[in-house]
């Protein structure tokens, strides 16, 4: 299939090593490798979720056929926003919100309440 990955590596990192300000991220690199960039947590936990969440979106997205470049442009022409993808006009609205939503999932599952996932800060920002 046109849209599977050679192979996925997650990466935690400390924040300040990001591309641009966020916890999560993702690229394709020039041998097919989907890359997930994840910021460092106090709580592991919390940037476990936050991959799963990076790995799904990117997926999904790959499969509608979005440019991850479009979506680094977007992300990155909006720093105002704590996360572009909540924002309805963003190209990968619909996998971010589907991605979300398994990210919330795994905060129930894990007694987690969303607001202190959603909140928590990467280590040192």
């Amino acid at each position: 299939m046109g849209y599977s990955f050679k192979q996925i590596n997650i990466r935690i990192i400390p924040h300040k090593h990001q591309r641009y300000d966020t916890y999560g991220d993702y690229y394709i690199n020039d041998d097919g490798t989907l890359v997930v960039l994840v910021s460092e947590f106090a709580d592991p936990d919390v940037a476990i979720r936050i991959a799963i969440h990076e790995v799904l979106e990117a997926w999904r997205c790959k499969k509608r056929g979005l440019d991850f470049k479009e979506i680094d442009n977007f992300d990155m022409a909006h720093p105002a926003s704590d996360d572009p993808g909540l924002l309805k006009c963003a190209p990968y609205h619909l996998e971010h919100m589907q991605s979300d939503q398994v990210e919330r999932l795994l905060c129930h599952q894990d007694g987690v309440k969303w607001e202190d996932h959603y909140n928590a800060e990467p280590l040192p920002k």
